[in-house]
């Protein structure tokens, strides 16, 4: 499912938009699609950064396989238990150990979540951050339409139509300052995307003389072989800023992306097995290349993921009890580690 929606998130994130609620939907679409509980009791999570800005001893300390030890500060840690089939919740906390908010999922027999409940407690913050979203899909399990409550008041903030290869038909999100349509066109093997924003009222005169065409976003997407070659084009004079080839399971295999003069600034390439198990992934930038590690049940050891590298620990059963999660910088110095601990029914 993260796959099939990501024409849309890519499209979505070109817009330069940084309101709070473009991060909240996009998270919704992209990471909450299913609560990952089936068979699983509980998660714990732990995020550190690897410095501080203040004169503090560290919360842990991680020793590497190479041997090296990193220092970790903690940043925030949740706990996700299943109730039962259909509900489960996740406690989010603090540095300091206190509650941030409580939120509560009620999902699909499948685990796809269809609503959640975030209480984020009393007080000026609660009133504006606690709501409850509800996620009506469609019988492939893509989302349709995100409905969100807040204080007795529903609102419409998200709906989305799709064609028969799960390409985006059509989208509309409601950010409140903002009106956010992406609509599209077929014409032979071609899908054409373009974005249109349009603030508020209230915003306009707020946000001066901004030319909303510089944020408008273009796609087209036309077979290329067996595979879809997507190009992205933004502004009012359209300059191209990525190429990414996918199959028709929108598993990406190459991405390019290119400078406002059109020089390719970084190029990547995805290999696969013919069990399409991912065992390479090269940079042709600086030729470089990244392997992918499996144990004898298929299962990956290592996986990058943009500029993090997870590493994962299994049971005699074949199951992950334990990913660490690190984010480095471009020059590849470790930022942030994350602890992911998972427990099994009995």
């Amino acid at each position: 499912m993260k796959k099939l929606l990501f024409p849309l998130l890519f499209l979505l994130s070109q817009t330069a938009l940084s309101q709070t609620e473009v991060i909240d939907i996009l998270q919704t679409l992209y990471e909450e699609q299913n609560v990952e509980m089936n068979g699983i009791q509980r998660i714990e999570i732990k995020s550190y950064q690897t410095f501080s800005w203040q004169d503090v001893d560290p919360d842990s300390t991680l020793v590497m396989a190479n041997g090296d030890s990193i220092e970790l500060y903690l940043q925030s840690s949740s706990i996700r238990e299943r109730l039962d089939k259909n509900h489960a919740t996740e406690t989010h906390l603090n540095a300091e150990g206190e509650l941030s908010y409580v939120s509560k999922f009620t999902t699909e027999d499948s685990g796809l979540v269809i609503s959640e409940d975030a209480d984020f407690g009393d007080g000026p913050m609660g009133d504006m951050m606690s709501s409850v979203k509800t996620l009506v899909r469609d019988n492939e399990g893509r989302i349709r339409e995100i409905i969100v409550e807040k204080d007795g008041v529903a609102n419409s903030v998200l709906g989305a139509s799709y064609l028969e290869n799960g390409f985006l038909s059509d989208l509309t999100m409601n950010l409140g300052m903002m009106m956010v349509g992406i609509s599209s066109k077929v014409e032979n093997d071609t899908i054409y995307h373009e974005s249109e924003m349009e603030l508020a009222a209230e915003f306009k005169e707020m946000m001066g003389d901004k030319n909303l065409e510089d944020d408008k976003v273009r796609m087209k997407s036309f077979k290329e072989g067996k595979l879809w070659r997507t190009l992205f084009y933004k502004g009012g004079d359209p300059v191209l800023t990525n190429s990414i080839l996918m199959d028709n399971k929108f598993v990406i295999r190459e991405n390019i992306s290119y400078d406002p003069s059109g020089e390719i600034i970084n190029h990547m390439v995805y290999n696969y097995s013919k069990e399409n198990k991912l065992r390479l992934i090269l940079d042709k930038m600086s030729m470089t290349e990244k392997s992918i590690d499996y144990d004898d049940r298929g299962n990956p050891l290592v996986e990058y993921v943009d500029f993090s590298v997870l590493q994962h620990e299994y049971d005699d059963k074949g199951n992950i009890i334990k990913t660490i999660t690190r984010a480095e910088s471009v020059d590849g110095e470790i930022t942030a580690i994350e602890l992911r601990k998972i427990f099994y029914e009995e």
